[in-house]
């Protein structure tokens, strides 16, 4: 018997600047929600206490282990960034369900996938990551032609990620987040860096 997940996730369980983090709006918001579509039963997973950057968060694991396992029909989030820890993070996990016949609903960014519309926001989402990836790259290429060019020896050859690290700092990321992102250690992110830095002085 499948069921609807419901997932909620805050990063500080208890008192914060006077005042109290918790699931209940998120859980209260998802209730209106699926009451509305004469819903009323559903499995919470709820994770807190916990940045949406790591990748240990238990009910997220138990969630996605239920999910493998075919015992969920549904997964509904309060938002995006409650679920999932990057873009990359969301288009592989959106990827799995659909392969497992899961339905996907991102209550308060207007994304169901049970819906053409929503198809089409995830698409546009999708695109959008496509699209950033290829600047990503098309910069990464300009900087090596522009190093050559004044003769500057680029070493060997980077571990995939590398291309994607400059882009990811500029975005704001730490080199910590980056790390996980790409795969890299974290001194090959500050090397990398470094190196660009050195190359933008040129």
């Amino acid at each position: 018997m499948k069921h609807i997940a419901v997932y909620l996730r805050v990063s500080t369980e208890g008192a914060k600047r006077g005042r109290e983090q918790d699931t209940q709006m998120q859980l209260l918001d998802i209730q209106n929600y699926l009451k509305s579509k004469g819903i009323t039963d559903f499995v919470v997973y709820e994770d807190k206490g916990f940045r949406g950057s790591r990748k240990d968060r238990p009910a997220l694991i138990k969630m996605m282990k239920d999910c493998k396992e075919g015992k969920i029909s549904t997964v509904v989030c309060w938002k995006l960034d409650r679920l999932f820890r990057s873009l990359q993070h969301l288009l592989e996990t959106v990827s799995e369900f659909k392969k497992n016949g899961i339905e996907f609903v991102a209550l308060k960014d207007g994304i169901d996938l049970s819906t053409a519309t929503g198809v089409l926001m995830f698409q546009i989402i999708g695109a959008f990551a496509e699209f950033e990836a290829a600047v990503i790259k098309e910069r990464v290429v300009a900087g090596l032609a522009n190093a050559r060019s004044k003769g500057i020896k680029l070493g060997r050859k980077v571990k995939p990620g590398h291309s994607v690290v400059v882009g990811l700092k500029a975005s704001g990321k730490s080199v910590a987040e980056i790390a996980k992102h790409t795969g890299l250690s974290k001194k090959s992110v500050y090397r990398t860096l470094s190196k660009n830095e050195s190359l933008a002085k040129n």
